[in-house]
């Protein structure tokens, strides 16, 4: 009886399990020929490249961090820097990301950006400023954040005007403060006053991640002050 038991137990998942990669043969041929029919090969293939690149773009992000992290000498313990760059904008609507290529000079504002994790969660003062290729300072933005193990985004809540300014060019700085501890330091350089074709060709250096993105879209452009750049500095 025993024997005739197993048998029968072994007949009833036998036929369960048939019946489940029939099922499951069926499902394949259906929604797979629905999903071929709605993206097709090259819509399937031109996604798989975008994700390539996107994954691709991430590396080099993070490698122009961790530059960044060691040209300020700073240690990976409490805060990591994930991202760094400049929207640069050319009105207020329009803005090209620069992180490795120069920033034009017909550019009108340079606005910082960062992300930035914290070994747990904690409320910190973030400094970011920009410096010129003399080592003065021409912009900075103090405020206060919580920032997460989760990389915290951030956008300058105000911004430095160039059309007044007497010097753009050479080497400057992106100098990212935590705490008043130097976290970071991204160097940019500038290239000469620049028609539509050579904008076009430099491009967007990348792309924000949809946070800093939203970042950009709720946060205010206010223009900051002589007095309260001066102040910074005399702090």
């Amino acid at each position: 009886m025993e024997v005739i038991s197993i048998i029968f137990t072994l007949c009833a998942l036998s036929i369960i399990l048939i019946g489940t990669l029939l099922m499951f043969v069926t499902f394949v041929n259906h929604f797979g020929g629905w999903f071929l029919k709605g993206f097709g090969e090259n819509g399937v293939t031109q996604w798989l490249v975008k994700q390539g690149e996107k994954r691709r773009r991430e590396i080099e992000n993070q490698a122009i961090a961790q530059r960044a992290m060691k040209r300020a000498r700073a240690e990976p313990e409490e805060f990591i820097l994930t991202d760094v760059g400049l929207l640069a904008y050319r009105d207020r609507s329009t803005s090209r990301i620069v992180r490795s290529t120069p920033v034009v000079t017909d550019t009108r504002y340079l606005r910082p950006f960062a992300e930035i994790s914290a070994r747990q969660r904690t409320r910190a003062q973030v400094t970011m400023a920009l410096l010129d290729s003399n080592g003065q300072p021409m912009f900075v933005d103090k405020n206060t954040y919580v920032l997460h193990r989760k990389p915290t985004h951030l956008v300058t809540k105000t911004w430095l005007p160039l059309e007044n300014l007497a010097h753009t060019g050479g080497s400057w700085s992106v100098v990212i403060e935590v705490n008043d501890t130097p976290l970071a330091i991204h160097r940019f350089g500038w290239v000469g006053l620049a028609d539509n074709e050579i904008v076009e060709r430099l491009g967007n250096d990348g792309e924000l991640s949809p946070e800093l993105r939203e970042a950009v879209k709720t946060g205010k452009f206010r223009r900051m002050s002589l007095d309260e750049l001066l102040s910074d500095q005399e702090e």
